[in-house]
């Protein structure tokens, strides 16, 4: 749109220092800005979104900005005559946010003799971020005209903060047998969040303080968690440097459990063998074998929370129908895998690949209560998933030459998955849904947990129109792809470096929503939209759709300048100057009828990613940098 906009800056130092030979101190940080506009899109539910006003305004009725600047009233529009046009030019949405991370690392050593070492390293880190995200409606626009007190502004501001301590004491004992390294250590982190939305109502226009507003709300929303981490580890290589043996133990705990102060173990351990050279032309081949248990710590499920209440005009507090579980406590992931590493031909051919069994105990979910309860739900834990999985990576080295190399490397993903236990009945997942007409994901013993769930056929298999009665939910598909493939490519000439990157991904479904909004209007194609209103009255799932593609995802050009240059450019004060152009996100193709087969109006979390409606369209970014190293 005319008025959407981005810009984005980032700075970047790296510190390090050695103070005589035993101490080693470095410093890292980053501060990222960037400052958006892009409009209003996605499920609005008001009809502000261009999407739904298009979707039922005839093409032969003319709503662009006449030459007197103003704009016509939208006849067919459902809320207050909106005009997609004048909400484009009137309606501001700025974000801007800044974002600090810094950490420091220090290392310190003890002793250091032929045989042992001891060193204690001690690790810190930042993650400061801050968003204020505005949306300026004025008074005088049409859409403001159904509110009973016109113009809107629309405040939120997020701050984030996440810190991280950590200490590691090794020691390490060389002898002529074997190497033996014994580590301990812990972390902290710390997880702080405060949300604040003020929404001002009867706002003249101009006035960007909620304070001037005559009807003012404010929502806050705040968290803090706090965990702790300790671990013990031991590490044996033997027989020539061939064998290599892990073993470790981790607990940990967090104040989101019912238990804040109970500790859990999680144990893994690991073996791995480089096979002698007996294969010609492969100089390493590595077998290895690793077990593993993780948990996964809940983010909510401990508390029974207050929800407003108003009554006769007064406001109050009530409590959730959604109870608290005073024993909550993590997912645990227990994983096994194995695999084989390979080099060969003098490093110009290398394959890795995995194979791993994950299954996840103790989900994090809600079960239904009697009513008499004065609750519908809790929070428990229980059921399971198990996961399946294979990762290939082949690099080649076609051409090594003086002056000219290709690198080329290929990636390939397998999984699938199956809810192999569930105390509860089968669910909707994700974090919202728009009916199992169109298509919604769907938990379910003995099913993948990506499966989506649509109505695709009717018990009156002679009707146009299938009635409510009639229509049978079926499976129709799974978000999960068949398999995901990268595929990437580095050219090198001279100081001259160009880069390619595609992804393919094969056999995911999702749900494009976005089609039905023109379809109801009946202003899709008649070829197209038509028939898709036919079927889907009959009772088929229409709107699900494949979301393979294919995506050049990266571009990149550098360019590394010869040390004169960089001498006379720095004054003699930079080592090294690399000047790079690159882009992302380039092009697609895809059999997708929406904007973009990867996204997701529910954003990015693991289930429910599939139901796409009224997007902001796909960014294609491109980048100009110089990195320099002093």
């Amino acid at each position: 749109a005319l008025n959407d906009y981005k810009q984005e800056q980032s700075l970047r130092i790296n510190l390090g220092h050695q103070f005589g030979g035993r101490l080693k101190l470095k410093a890292s940080s980053q501060l990222i800005h960037s400052l958006t506009q892009r409009g209003v899109f996605g499920n609005d539910n008001t009809g502000i979104n261009p999407y739904t006003t298009f979707s039922a305004t005839p093409s032969f009725i003319d709503l662009q900005q006449r030459a007197d600047g103003t704009f016509p009233r939208n006849p067919q529009s459902a809320v207050g005559n909106s005009n997609p046009f004048q909400n484009a030019d009137r309606i501001k949405t700025p974000e801007n946010v800044y974002r600090l991370i810094g950490g420091l690392t220090g290392s310190y050593n003890f002793m250091s003799t032929e045989r042992q070492t001891l060193d204690l390293t001690m690790t810190g880190g930042i993650d400061s971020y801050n968003d204020e995200a505005r949306i300026t409606s004025p008074a005088d626009i049409y859409i403001e005209q159904i509110n009973a007190n016109p113009g809107t502004l629309v405040v939120n501001e997020s701050n984030v903060v996440n810190a991280n301590l950590g200490g590691t004491l090794a020691h390490r004992y060389t002898t002529g047998a074997f190497v033996a390294t014994t580590s301990a250590g812990f972390g902290q982190a710390r997880r702080n969040s405060n949300l604040v939305t003020a929404i001002g109502r009867g706002v003249f226009p101009g006035v960007t303080s909620v304070g001037a507003a005559v009807q003012q709300f404010v929502a806050q929303q705040q968290d803090i968690s706090k965990d702790l981490g300790m671990f013990v580890q031991e590490e044996l290589l033997t027989m020539n440097e061939r064998l290599f043996l892990t073993g470790a133990v981790n607990r940990e705990r967090t104040s989101n459990n019912g238990d804040a102060s109970k500790f859990y173990s999680y144990p893994k351990a690991s073996i791995s063998y480089r096979v002698p050279e007996v294969i010609p032309k492969v100089s390493e081949f590595k077998v290895r074998l690793a077990y593993g248990k993780a948990g996964n710590q809940p983010t909510q499920g401990k508390y029974t929370l207050l929800t407003q209440l108003f009554d006769e005009g007064k406001g109050g507090v009530r409590a959730s129908t959604i109870r608290g579980f005073s024993g909550i406590k993590p997912e645990t992931a227990t994983e096994i895998e194995g695999g084989f590493d390979l080099q060969a031909f003098t490093g110009r051919l290398t394959l890795s690949a995995t194979r791993y069994r994950k299954q996840i105990d103790d989900l994090l979910l809600t079960a239904s209560l009697a009513p008499s309860t004065g609750f519908s739900t809790q929070w428990i834990n229980g059921g399971q998933i198990v996961n399946n999985g294979m990762e290939i990576e082949l690099g080649v080295t076609p051409i090594q030459m003086n002056k000219f190399d290709w690198v080329s490397q290929t990636t390939f993903a397998h999984l699938t998955g199956e809810v192999t236990k569930l105390p509860v009945p089968g669910f909707i997942s994700g974090p919202g849904s728009f009916g199992t007409r169109f298509g919604n994901g769907f938990i379910q013993e003995g099913q993948s947990p990506s499966v989506i769930q649509a109505v695709n056929a009717c018990a009156n298999t002679t009707a146009t129109s299938c009635a409510a009665a009639d229509r049978i939910l079926q499976f129709v598909g799974d978000a999960l792809p068949d398999f995901n493939m990268g595929f990437s490519n580095d050219f090198t000439f001279g100081p001259l470096r160009f880069s390619t990157l595609v992804d393919w991904r094969h056999g995911s479904k999702g749900v494009n929503l976005t089609n039905n909004y023109f379809d109801g209007s009946l202003l899709a194609d008649s070829a197209v939209g038509n028939q898709r209103l036919r079927d889907f009255a009959s009772g088929h799932a229409v709107y699900v759709e494949s979301t393979a593609f294919v995506k050049l995802r990266e571009l990149r050009l550098s360019y590394e300048m010869p040390g004169s240059l960089v001498g006379r450019l720095f004054n003699g004060r930079a080592q090294s100057a690399r000047i790079e152009i690159s882009g992302r996100n380039l092009k697609t193709w895809t059999d997708y009828t929406g904007l973009d087969p990867e996204v997701s109006n529910f954003g990015n979390g693991a289930l429910g990613r599939i139901q796409d409606v009224t997007p902001y369209p796909p960014s294609r970014t491109f980048f100009f940098t110089i990195n320099t190293t002093f």
